[in-house]
């Protein structure tokens, strides 16, 4: 449904966290798998550099990532991982420093960034948090073509999707729905 609502094309979809939880990781990572099935090059960018848990799903290492891109220290190359589940998808992890500060970035770095990403890849998956302290990483919606929002089964408010939904709004990035996903505590 996803391919078919934004058509032909390269393409970025934020997948954003409505709760300090674990469920952005596992919906972001399922659909970058499901993707890199039906198109010829996935990557998965794991933004949430507190709370990510997509390395471990995949059984990456923790070492360069996005961090390390946004500050100039390596390249999308040299940070991307191919897991064994599937050739056609790249994973960049949060990297070295996951605590960065994504607001005190002049705003060209990440619109640079998505920019090489959308030319290299048919499809990117930006995973990133609504809630907490890495919130700032729904900053990267503006820069996106569509957003899908996760809520965990009772641990995600209805204020906390309302507050996530008010501010893809204030970015003004489409939304294409939402998913629940069980809570594993």
């Amino acid at each position: 449904a996803i391919t078919a609502t934004l058509g032909d094309g390269r393409h970025v979809l934020i997948v954003v966290g409505s709760s300090q939880s674990t469920g952005g990781s596992f919906a972001a990572a399922n659909l970058a798998l499901a993707l890199a099935r039906v198109r010829s090059d996935v990557v998965l960018v794991s933004a949430d550099g507190r709370g990510s848990i997509v390395p471990e799903l995949f059984g990456l290492s923790h070492g360069r990532g996005l961090s390390d891109v946004l500050t100039g220290q390596a390249s999308v190359y040299d940070v991307a991982q191919r897991p064994a589940e599937s050739a056609r998808l790249r994973i960049i992890t949060p990297g070295t420093d996951p605590a960065i500060d994504l607001y005190s970035l002049q705003h060209d770095v990440p619109e640079r960034l998505i920019a090489e990403l959308r030319g290299d890849s048919a499809m990117v998956i930006i995973e990133a948090q609504a809630a907490g302290a890495s919130g700032e990483t729904l900053m990267l919606a503006e820069l996106t073509d569509a957003a899908v929002v996760v809520a965990d089964s009772g641990l995600t408010t209805r204020q906390e999707i309302g507050s996530t939904l008010e501010r893809l709004d204030r970015l003004r990035t489409s939304v294409l729905g939402a998913l629940l996903v069980p809570h594993f505590a």
